[in-house]
């Protein structure tokens, strides 16, 4: 079993992996569903060598995964648990907050 604190470091480059708005962005569209460099190049309108090396950092996070499929690599979330972060940071954040 790891110990709290080598816990608490791999949260926290999780959260720094996912601080990046870019990666942010892309992690929230692999929520909905898994997808190629190249679908996600003409969903988010940005070149794929950018979504590459922000995927590679995704991937050592483990907080994507990917596999072949044909020539291509498909990508998505890492696992359920990645799915409701995702799901609890956004409802997080679009909450309407009253003691603000």
């Amino acid at each position: 079993m790891e110990s709290h604190e080598t816990s608490i470091k791999q949260a926290a480059e999780l959260f720094k992996a996912i601080s990046d708005p870019g990666r942010l962005e892309i992690v929230t569209v692999l929520e909905k569903e898994p997808l190629s460099v190249t679908r996600l190049s003409i969903v988010l309108g940005r070149e794929q060598s950018t979504l590459s090396h922000q995927l590679r950092i995704l991937k050592k996070a483990r907080i994507v995964v990917s596999r072949k499929e044909g020539k291509k690599r498909i990508y998505s979330l890492s696992d359920n648990h990645m799915h409701s972060i995702v799901r609890q940071v956004l409802s997080h954040v679009n909450e309407k907050r009253e003691d603000l």
